[in-house]
Parts: C-alpha cells; structure tokens; sequence
C-alpha cells in the first residue's frame, strides 16, 4: 500500500489551499479517498504505483506542497476514513514528509523498517527527479 501524506509549504504565510487541493485530486483513484486530517495536511491511500507517482507530478507541479510517500502495510479491516487508518505504510509516510520539507524536490518516500531499503532509495531518487522536472517546467 502506499500512504500519502501532502503538507502545505508555508501554510502560515498562505491561504488555506486544501480545498483547492482536494479538487485537484478528486478523480484519482483511491483505497482510501484524500482527506484533511490536521489543519493544513492532508492524507490517502493508493495501491497502484503509478497512481501515485501521478499524484506527485500533479502536486509537484503546484509547488505548495511537501510530499510524503510511505509504503508498507496498512491494518485491516481498513477504516472508511484514511484518519483512523493506522500502519507501517502510514507511519512511513509521516516520516517521509518530515524529510520532503528539507529536501529541494519537495518529495521523500519511505519504505519503513525490514523492507528493500536500497529499492526505497532508489523510487525515491525517481520521484525527486521527476518532481524537480515538473516543478521547473510548469
């Protein structure tokens, strides 16, 4: 499973730009849907890879958000709501977007503990390039 965490970059100087955000998204296919879940961050579950690396193009391109991705497990039977959902993929993710906000592309991936690390560097070498590539180009 892959968690998504999307915090908003300088949310204290800045509009609120979740709703907008939660538009942008609305069609992407989902586990479970994004959602706000503390003030300016917001959450989903996605269990196809290209699903979201399409969401870090289309977030990077906005350059208004850190992006986190986690993958792992999620605990089961999954809530209806991605904030009572709890797990490795989810705790990874938490990680990940703490890292993206000191990272230049924005975007960090985490694979959390006891999964192919190296694999996990490597997806997210591919995401910041493809994010940075994005970013400059919009």
């Amino acid at each position: 499973m892959f968690a998504l965490t999307l915090d908003q970059r300088r949310s204290r100087q800045a509009a609120d730009a979740v709703p907008d955000l939660l538009r942008m998204v609305d069609a992407t296919p989902t586990v479970r849907g994004f959602e706000r879940t503390v003030g300016d961050e917001v959450q989903a579950l996605v269990d196809d890879p290209v699903v979201a690396v399409d969401v870090v193009a289309l977030v990077a391109r906005t350059q208004r958000w850190w992006v986190g991705v986690g993958v792992g497990d999620v605990e089961t039977p999954l809530p209806t709501s991605v904030r009572a959902a709890r797990g490795p993929a989810l705790y990874a993710a938490r990680t990940a977007v703490e890292r993206a906000a000191r990272c230049p592309a924005g975007v960090a991936l985490d694979v959390g503990a006891g999964r192919e690390e190296e694999a996990g560097v490597d997806a997210e070498t591919v995401l910041q390039v493809l994010a940075r590539l994005v970013a400059d180009r919009s």
